[in-house]
């Protein structure tokens, strides 16, 4: 794992040197503490900062020549099939000078071209010079599990691993309403759009060409639905998953949240390995603790349990550090226990396991049911339910949903399900007259997967995957690798991937029970009775602090009300100050809201005004 980034112009202007590209380096250094360097080639210049997981030599050192010299590279991430290409390479005649994957795309560029990509299995993110062809080609895997953010200059673009490697490139801009909407809304913006609108992420599933002609985007990587799968088959899937990413040189352990995905990913971890740790949060708030749970599949697996308990004070001090290391609002609260466990976690390993992504493959989310339940409802229910549900949003929210669902159109109730704040409602703080704005992105791509023949759960998971999901992963980079940490999603392998595609809706989820053959699964392993217990995760209580008065409910006054919020003028100031009051009161519950506003005044101050994390401190 690694930071990668580069700059390419196109002629008659100037060439790039090598001043030119470390800053973009320099900006990158948290994310690689075990080297670092960047190669120039007249129009093109590329930088790296090296983790080292495979090949500690410095044999394996980036951005790495080809044996031509054709090909130059800076790459992110882990090809976790590298060996078996390296035997079908070196059975090709060709000769290799390290043990890195690294290497292996090199020759695959030499040997197959851009196409040969596709053999690859992993998480990536490169930038790869073709001198030959005086040709930039960047590339994205096929979820987005690895960041890869590009913008245009005058004279060419430029690529990074994040966001502020790039801001000083960036042309002026200002946010528009639409974005502020969006996020209030979902926590993300979906598509290529990042918050800042020179920024753009290259799409998963992507490649970026750019040369003397121009550059355009090509998709290189589409899911493949016409095979079927056995559920019985999904714990074998996903154990041989995990053994095919345990390959490193560096020492390996697992983030244990409770919840069975972990669980799954734990146990396969531990029938492979001599031993290992499990890293896990805990709270003292009732209702939010997981470490008996997490404890419970510690001591079946015979796993060093490693425990972190951060307060509400530690959470406000972690904050501003979160959000810069981000370089966005904060996508869900528990992104400041995810950076802290993972500085506890790198103090014993340099590689953590994960159970991301199993619940949008798998349909785990106790959301999906309520959509099951709203399309039933819908062909019953009367006319006037959407004036009932929003009667009902501010004692009862989650029969309003259910409602609004039931009342709305399968594409809009699609778009909206995975909303923290109503649409309307976001659209209203962000000064907005037209209510679907933040749901136009989604409606396409659900619209889109209606166009192909889904079923509705079907085009609902498909939004997910290159919506929701991808922000989850942007989330799990930026803060593991804030502290050199990789983390990998074991349950996101090619071979989970088409093995949960090729299950019928009904073999995963229906109106009593989500992600069903991964509960069965887990069932197998550690007793129906965990199994089958509420969804868990590493949650946050918001809703009491901010009820509280504590630092946290003290930081959210004390921004929120501020004349430099006011100033910005990003969203309504006094509405949210009047969400805030509510909320104390205990009127409503106003909590996801104000997380939102928070966060984004918060990211205004510490990224775009380059306050730094300090910028967070009440």
């Amino acid at each position: 794992m690694c930071g990668i980034a580069g700059l390419w112009r196109r002629p008659p202007g100037r060439g790039v040197i090598e001043a030119d590209v470390a800053p973009l380096r320099d900006a990158l250094r948290h994310r690689g503490p075990d080297g670092h360097g960047v190669v120039v080639d007249e129009r093109c210049g590329l930088a790296h900062t090296r983790l080292a997981v495979i090949d500690l030599s410095p044999r394996g050192l980036q951005p790495m020549t080809s044996p031509s010299g054709r090909f130059v590279l800076t790459y992110n991430g882990e090809v976790y099939n590298y060996r078996e290409l390296r035997e079908a390479l070196a059975r090709a005649g060709r000769r290799f000078s390290s043990d890195s994957d690294t290497e292996i795309i090199l020759h695959i560029a030499e040997v197959h071209g851009i196409d040969g990509f596709a053999q690859l299995e992993g998480m990536f993110a490169f930038g790869l010079w073709d001198r030959e062809r005086r040709q930039l080609v960047l590339v994205r895997d096929r979820l987005g599990i690895k960041p890869l953010f590009w913008t245009d200059i005058p004279d060419g673009l430029a690529f990074a691993s994040e966001p502020k490697a790039l801001r000083p490139l960036a042309a002026p801009w200002s946010l528009g309403a639409d974005r502020v909407a969006e996020y209030l809304a979902f926590r993300h913006l979906a598509g290529e759009e990042a918050m800042e609108p020179p920024l753009r992420t290259l799409l998963p599933g992507h490649r970026l060409i750019a040369s003397d002609d121009g550059v355009r985007i090509e998709q290189w990587w589409k899911p493949d639905r016409r095979r079927t799968s056995d559920p019985s088959d999904t714990l074998a899937v996903m154990a041989a998953a995990v053994r095919r990413q345990l390959v490193s040189d560096v020492p390996v352990g697992v983030f244990l949240s409770g919840g069975v995905d972990s669980a799954i990913v734990a146990g396969a971890a531990s029938d492979a390995l001599p031993a290992i740790d499990a890293f896990t949060v805990g709270f003292k708030e009732q209702g939010w603790d997981e470490t008996d749970r997490a404890a419970y599949v510690a001591t079946a697996l015979r796993a060093e349990a490693r425990v972190l308990h951060l307060d509400e004070a530690q959470y406000v001090e972690g904050l501003g550090s979160a959000i810069w290391h981000l370089d966005a609002p904060l996508n869900h609260a528990h992104s400041v226990h995810l950076m802290a466990l993972s500085r506890l976690a790198r103090k014993h390993i340099t590689v953590a396991l994960t159970g991301e992504g199993s619940d949008e493959l798998f349909a785990g989310y106790p959301r999906y049911r309520l959509h099951l339940l709203a399309r039933a409802l819908a062909r019953v229910t009367p006319s006037g339910v959407g004036t009932l549900a929003h009667r009902l949003r501010a004692r009862r929210p989650r029969w309003a949903r259910l409602f609004e669902a039931a009342a709305a159109d399968g594409a809009t109730a699609i778009a909206g399900n995975a909303a923290f704040v109503p649409a309307d409602e976001a659209a209203q703080l962000a000064g907005l007259a037209d209510t679907g704005s933040a749901l136009q992105r989604r409606l396409a791509i659900a619209r889109e997967a209606q166009r192909a023949a889904l079923g509705e759960l079907d085009a609902l998971l498909e939004l997910e995957r290159r919506t929701y999901l991808v922000c989850l992963l942007q989330r799990m980079d930026r803060m593991s690798m804030a502290v050199g940490l990789e983390c990998r999603v074991p349950l996101l392998d090619e071979r989970v991937v088409e093995h949960a595609l090729g299950l019928s809706v009904r073999d995963r989820i229906d109106l009593f029970d989500t992600k069903k053959p991964v509960r069965r699964a887990a069932a197998e392993r550690f007793g129906r009775a965990y199994a089958h217990a509420p969804k868990s995760g590493f949650g946050v209580p918001l809703d009491a602090w901010l009820r509280g008065a504590g630092p946290f409910a003290k930081l959210a006054e004390k921004v929120l009300g501020e004349a430099r919020t006011r100033e910005r003028g990003w969203f309504d100031a006094g509405l949210a100050s009047r969400y805030l009051a509510e909320h104390r009161r205990g009127e409503r519950d106003r909590s996801e809201a104000l997380w939102g506003l928070l966060n984004l005044e918060l990211w205004g101050r510490i990224c775009v005004d380059g306050d730094g994390p300090q910028g967070a401190q009440a």
